[in-house]
């Protein structure tokens, strides 16, 4: 389908296979096994919104935005870019040395990069994790901790592991 005279195109990209894309809340398609879906007849100098349909998407991808807006000039093209990336996400159950869950709202710091806090019942969860990890805790009372974490290589997504015993 060309584009009428005066009109844009914009093309899709997702680096993902299959992602359903919304063009102005309307359905317009999958992205092909490249990531890509090319829309044509876009209204030029108006902002229009591209959005993912993430709820077909399964639970080991990530997505940075969920939506874009974008204005094209007359008869031009872009590419509008919402990447969907595979992402290995972790729950870690915490406990103390007596085994009790960790309370929540303690600081856990990842690899030395990323801050997170426990939820209840202790557990973490952890976004890309890596294949090993060291998570120290801050307690607001009691020592500070620290728990070494292996991640096996046939896990599901959002898989829960653990519990581990945080150790001084």
């Amino acid at each position: 389908c060309r584009p009428r005279i005066g009109e844009s195109f914009a093309v899709v990209a997702t680096e993902a296979e299959g992602v359903g894309v919304t063009f102005e809340n309307r359905y317009a398609g999958k992205t092909n096994r490249n990531g890509h879906l090319l829309i044509s007849s876009v209204p030029s100098y108006l902002p229009v919104r591209f959005s993912l349909d993430t709820l077909a998407l399964s639970l080991d991808h990530s997505v940075e935005a969920t939506e874009r807006r974008a204005a094209f000039a007359r008869g031009a093209g872009a590419v509008v870019r919402m990447p969907v990336r595979k992402a290995r996400s972790v729950t870690v159950l915490l406990t103390d040395a007596a085994g009790e869950p960790l309370p929540p709202g303690e600081r856990v710091t990842v690899n030395a990069s990323q801050d997170l806090q426990t939820g209840w019942d202790g557990i973490v969860f952890i976004e890309n994790a890596s294949d090993d990890m060291v998570l120290e805790v801050k307690r607001r009372s009691g020592p500070e901790c620290k728990v070494s974490v292996a991640i096996p290589d046939d896990i599901s997504p959002l898989a829960q592991l653990g519990p581990f015993a945080c150790a001084a």
